[in-house]
């Protein structure tokens, strides 16, 4: 008994320093701030850095500058001006349709009720071909107003007296018609009254010769009159697509100039293309 006591009275003097060592250490006061080495310090980057958005003395960032209703009506103004006048160059695609035609010949044989009767069927496919037109707006211009707009006098000059020939042949054809018209019906009317052999010949003469004048002149007055047409509203016929792309794009500039468009408020309306127009003939 007295050994055991001993030893915890000898166990409890050796833990004692240790946990007043321990007590010591916490209330100790931390060691004095030391400057760095510099030597040892990272270099700094010399980059400059955006600095934040000030702020007002109640939190709240600053409002950015905004048109105002009456600049912004005037802006959308100039920019439906330049849709409506800037000129553009599209596709287009003309389209034929097909035909087909039967034709069923005289029946033939040894009988009528048995016999053939040959039938011809003519099938013209349809066919499409690409083209290209220039729009001012939504509406496709003419050769005679895109050369008027891109002030081209001395090529409009030229396309006048073009037009001019082709006009005026056509109006021969078309006169020749009308004799001819004339000669047949009164060649038709002759007959009717004709007495004698001499005088049903001539009326007879007059209405062949009455029809050929008149086939001839309308054919005439036909073929100036289909290439006036393809020189007033085919520039394909007339012009070079890469001239013609040229001379839009300067037309544009000089008219966004002039309505003082800014290059990105034009940019924004000349990235919006339109699908080609198909047009049939």
């Amino acid at each position: 008994m007295l050994l055991l006591l001993s030893l915890l009275l000898t166990a409890s003097a050796q833990d004692t320093p240790e946990a007043e060592g321990n007590e010591s250490s916490e209330d100790a006061e931390p060691p004095p701030f030391t400057q760095p080495d510099p030597s040892l310090a990272i270099p700094a980057d010399d980059t400059p850095r955006a600095r934040p958005q000030q702020q007002r003395a109640d939190g709240q960032r600053p409002a950015q500058h905004r048109d105002s209703p009456g600049e912004t009506m005037a802006r959308l103004q100039l920019a439906r001006s330049y849709q409506a006048q800037r000129l553009e160059v599209l596709t287009e695609l003309e389209f034929t349709p097909g035909t087909t035609t039967v034709h069923r010949g005289p029946n033939w044989g040894a009988r009528r009720r048995y016999g053939w009767s040959p039938v011809n069927v003519t099938h013209t496919p349809a066919t499409i071909e690409r083209q290209w037109g220039i729009y001012q707006g939504s509406s496709r211009v003419d050769v005679p107003t895109y050369l008027d707009l891109t002030g081209q006098v001395s090529e409009r000059q030229a396309l006048d007296d073009k037009l001019g020939k082709l006009t005026r042949r056509s109006q021969v054809g078309m006169i020749v018609g009308g004799v001819g018209v004339a000669a047949l019906v009164g060649g038709i009317v002759t007959m009717g009254f004709a007495d004698t052999p001499e005088a049903d010949a001539a009326a007879s003469a007059a209405v062949a010769g009455g029809a050929v004048f008149t086939f001839g002149g309308l054919i005439g007055a036909a073929i100036p009159a289909g290439r006036a047409d393809k020189l007033r509203y085919r520039p394909a016929d007339y012009m070079a697509l890469t001239e013609v792309r040229a001379e839009v794009d300067v037309y544009n500039d000089e008219l966004a100039a002039e309505l003082g468009l800014t290059p990105a408020d034009r940019s924004l309306m000349d990235t919006e293309r339109r699908p080609g127009r198909p047009t049939r003939r």
